[in-house]
């Protein structure tokens, strides 16, 4: 069993859709406190972009969280130096977790064997007409031509992992990745995707 004062660490991607950010962070808060001591990190993907809503308001309203920023490498290195968790538990501002979703995705961890935990992941419907149509296009457009990345990139909103197991990935070395060709999250899925256990009844919703 796992100890309720375990440790953990939320980690929110926030990408474009960080208008969802409040109501990501209180969904996440309310089932954080049910389970033990907690901390959420937000990597801020939209820095550099002065269009996009600036995400401090809404942290100023929570106690646990701080912001990260910059490359890969410093963002890795950031996580696993200065994160308290024992597990890292990553979503992004795409998802809308259900409200057991943290209790389910930490639940395969009391099997002291397993490292890293990936939960089901549903497409919710689109309503917007203008959002069905560019999907209908980029369907015909890619038919049969699946993209790897998209598949890992959607993975990273229900992804827990041991901090500890992470660290023994030596062969993760991000300083030198091109982001025109690799994609952070996609490198380290790929390096730690044969000790995955699926959890179903860890359930997120996409949103696009």
């Amino acid at each position: 069993m796992l100890n309720k004062s375990c440790l953990f660490s939320v980690i929110i991607v926030v990408n474009n859709t960080a208008k969802n950010l409040d109501q990501l962070i209180q969904n996440i808060v309310n089932q954080c406190q049910l389970l033990g001591k907690y901390e959420i990190i937000l990597i801020n993907n939209l820095y550099k972009n002065k269009k996009n809503i600036s995400i401090f308001n809404t942290v100023k309203n929570y106690q646990n969280i701080s912001i990260i920023e910059g490359n890969f490498n410093t963002v890795y290195q950031k996580i696993l130096k200065d994160s308290i968790g024992e597990f890292l538990i990553f979503t992004t501002t795409e998802a809308q977790p259900e409200k057991n979703w943290l209790q389910n995705i930490m639940k395969p961890f009391e099997d002291p064997q397993i490292h890293v935990v990936g939960g089901q992941i549903e497409q919710l419907k689109v309503n917007n007409i203008i959002l069905k149509f560019y999907n209908f296009i980029k369907n015909i457009l890619y038919k049969n031509k699946i993209k790897w990345t998209d598949i890992y990139d959607n993975q990273i909103s229900n992804l827990a992992i041991k901090k500890e197991f992470l660290k023994r990935q030596k062969i993760l070395n991000l300083s030198n990745l091109n982001q025109q060709k690799i994609n952070f999250y996609y490198r380290i899925l790929r390096e730690v995707e044969a000790e995955i256990t699926y959890n179903p009844s860890a359930m997120v919703y996409q949103i696009k």
